[in-house]
């Protein structure tokens, strides 16, 4: 995985690009996108927006995998990512775990 900072003083807010290649291939998707990070009013409050593609593996094959169930299942796998980076990020619950 390859991540990439990115700020621009005009925004608030940084913006790091993401490019996901699984090592040897295998059943895993390849992912580009990014990842930006909001302040809010609130100084205690900040938010996370994740955006990309992915390509499953297996041609046909794979994409008719995706359309029925990987799909559902990269949209679980990306929400327990968040949930985990904004356990880390946040001191109150850094030691809870999902």
């Amino acid at each position: 995985m390859r991540f990439r900072l990115e700020r621009d003083p005009q925004k608030l807010n940084d913006t790091f690009y993401i490019d996901w290649v699984p090592l040897g291939g295998g059943p895993y998707p390849t992912f580009s996108g990014f990842m930006n990070v909001y302040a809010d009013a609130d100084s205690r409050v900040s938010r996370i927006e994740i955006d990309g593609t992915y390509m499953p593996p297996g041609g046909l094959l794979g994409r008719t995998f995706d359309a029925v169930l990987g799909n559902r299942m990269a949209r679980a796998s990306l929400t327990d990512f968040v949930k985990r980076l904004a356990c880390d990020i946040d001191p109150a619950t850094s030691s809870k775990r999902f």
